[in-house]
C-alpha cells in the first residue's frame, strides 16, 4: 500500500534522531455551521486503555523533533504525488487501518490521540500549525479498526501573498478541477449580513471527496473571484460517509448563470481572478 512508503519515510527520520520531542497541540476554533472553519472546539480525546499483557505491549513510537515533523507534514500535504484521491495525507478511507494511521501520525504529533471502544470504533485526531500560520486539523472516523472517513479543516494565514499562497495551491479550486475534472456538484453559500461571507462547495462523487472554500472577501456587488479572493479556510471531507459535511446550499446553476462545465472552464483558464457575480435573488 502507498501508506507504507510514507511510514518508512517517517520512521527513517526517527532512526536518524533516536530521540523524542514535543510540538504544539492546537485548539480548534469554534465557528458557525456554514463556515468552512472547524464547527466546534474539539476537546482532546483519550487513547483507549491498553489491556495487553507486558509481552504484548508494542514498542513505543518516538516523536520527531518539531523541524523534522514539520518537514514530514509538508511532504504529506503538498508533495505527495503517490497519494491522490481518494487518498489524503497517506490515508485512504475504507483501506487504511488504525495501526497504519497510528504509525503515520504518532511520530508527527505527541498530541495525536484516539478515543475508541472495544471494537476499535471511534475517532482519532491530530493538528499542526506551520511557520506560515497555516493550521491543519485532522479528524479520522474509525470503524472496526479501519479509517472510514476524514474531515480536514485548514485555517489559512492572513498573509496570502504569492509566496505563502503557493504552499496550498495544490488544494485550490482551480487545481482540484485540473486534477479531477468537472465537479459532480457545486453549491454556493452566501451570507449577505453585516459581515458578508461566501463559501463554494465542490463535490467529486467519483472520489468520495468534498472541498469547501470560505471567504470574507465579498463586496456588496456579490462579485466572487476564487483565484484571487482571500480565503479564510478550506475544509476537506474524504470517504463514503463523511462526518458533518457542508449543509446543502444554493446550486451553482441557480446562484449564477453558469453550468458546472462553464464554471470549471473559467477557473482553469488564464483569466485573472476568474470572477463571476452571484444572483442576489437566490440568497434572500
Amino acid at each position: 500500500m502507498k501508506i507504507h512508503k510514507l511510514i518508512c519515510f517517517v520512521m527513517f527520520g526517527l532512526f536518524l534522531i533516536g530521540c523524542s520531542s514535543t510540538s504544539v497541540k492546537l485548539d480548534a476554533t469554534a465557528t458557525t455551521q456554514n463556515s468552512v472553519l472547524p464547527t466546534e472546539t474539539k476537546t482532546p480525546v483519550r487513547t483507549a486503555t491498553n489491556t495487553a499483557t507486558p509481552s504484548q505491549i508494542p514498542t513505543p513510537i518516538l516523536t520527531l523533533p518539531p523541524e523534522q515533523a514539520n518537514k514530514s507534514l509538508q511532504e504529506l500535504l503538498w508533495n505527495n504525488p503517490e497519494c491522490s484521491a481518494p487518498c489524503f495525507m497517506g490515508v485512504t478511507p475504507g483501506e487504511t487501518t488504525l495501526e497504519e494511521t497510528n504509525l503515520l501520525f504518532t511520530p508527527l504529533d505527541p498530541g495525536y490521540s484516539c478515543e475508541l471502544d472495544e471494537n476499535n470504533t471511534g475517532e482519532c485526531s491530530t493538528s499542526h500549525r506551520f511557520d506560515t500560520d497555516l493550521a491543519i486539523y485532522i479528524w479520522l472516523s474509525i470503524e472496526s479498526g479501519i479509517v472510514e472517513s476524514l474531515q480536514i479543516p485548514i485555517i489559512l494565514p492572513n498573509d496570502q501573498s504569492l509566496q505563502t499562497r503557493k504552499d496550498w495551491l495544490v488544494i485550490s479550486p482551480e487545481y482540484m478541477i485540473k486534477q479531477y475534472g468537472v465537479p459532480s456538484k457545486v453549491n454556493i453559500f452566501a451570507d449577505l449580513g453585516p459581515t458578508p461571507t461566501y463559501a463554494i462547495d465542490m463535490y467529486f462523487d467519483a472520489y468520495d471527496m468534498i472541498y469547501s472554500y470560505g471567504s470574507y472577501d465579498f463586496g456588496v456587488d456579490l462579485r466572487v473571484c476564487p483565484k484571487s479572493d482571500r480565503f479564510e479556510g478550506i475544509s476537506i471531507w474524504m470517504g463514503k460517509n463523511p462526518v458533518n459535511p457542508p449543509l446543502e446550499a444554493v446550486p451553482l446553476e441557480e446562484a449564477t448563470t453558469m453550468t458546472r462545465k462553464e464554471f470549471s472552464d473559467l477557473l482553469t483558464s488564464d483569466t485573472d481572478g476568474a470572477c463571476f457575480t452571484l444572483n442576489k435573488a437566490a440568497f434572500p
